[in-house]
């Protein structure tokens, strides 16, 4: 469901972005059909990442007597998450919080998925480790790009204070289109091997 949820957000977000007559407009407004789509994106990847904490929590059961590290980093995976969920929810309802808040625990995601990925406690085979890792750098680079390429910039100028940068959003093409697709996907394939796993233990 959470990766399901991921390409439907990730659907939604482009096809924003890629209809200019659905954009905001330099007066704030947005088409109908163009609010509908951003509602969808933001309702979406919250439930997303909701949806991913029990995994992760799943994970430091799974480790526990294991490797402390991994469990360490499974913590850290609970907790960033759910602040990309409360970000992405607290944004739709206070337009004084900027809408890209969520990219930096976003990053803390990418380094989750990243170190989940090179400890594999469960045995994950090794090209599903290296789509999660890919995954995760991207995610990571998101975090990176909101940090060094003008996502700061929202704490001092506004909410809205990366709307013409040109490098945030190149930065966030390169980093975030094959992040945030990959993690979805990766989500679907975790889901379906731990759905394989349980019916082995059941038998």
């Amino acid at each position: 469901m959470s990766g399901l949820l991921g390409i439907c957000s990730f659907a939604s977000l482009i096809t924003y972005i890629t209809s200019p007559d659905l954009q905001m407009e330099e007066s704030g407004a947005v088409a109908p059909r163009g609010q509908l789509l951003l509602t969808a994106q933001f309702l979406c990847s919250a439930a997303q990442v909701f949806l991913m904490v029990p995994v992760a929590v799943w994970f430091y059961r799974w480790d526990v007597g294991r490797n402390g590290v991994a469990r360490h980093w499974a913590m850290l995976g609970v907790v960033a998450l759910g602040a990309v969920g409360v970000l992405r929810l607290i944004a739709m309802v206070d337009v004084a919080i900027s809408d890209i808040l969520f990219m930096l625990p976003m990053g803390l995601v990418g380094a989750w998925l990243i170190a989940i990925n090179r400890a594999n406690p469960m045995a994950l085979p090794k090209w599903m480790r290296i789509w999660g890792a890919v995954a995760g750098v991207g995610l990571l680079g998101v975090g990176l790009n909101f940090i060094f390429n003008g996502g700061l910039a929202v704490f001092s100028e506004g909410p809205r204070a990366y709307g013409n940068n040109v490098r945030f959003h190149i930065g966030l093409g390169l980093f975030g289109f094959p992040g945030f697709a990959l993690f979805a996907t990766w989500s679907i394939l975790l889901g379906l091997r731990l759905l394989t796993l349980s019916r082995r233990w059941l038998h």
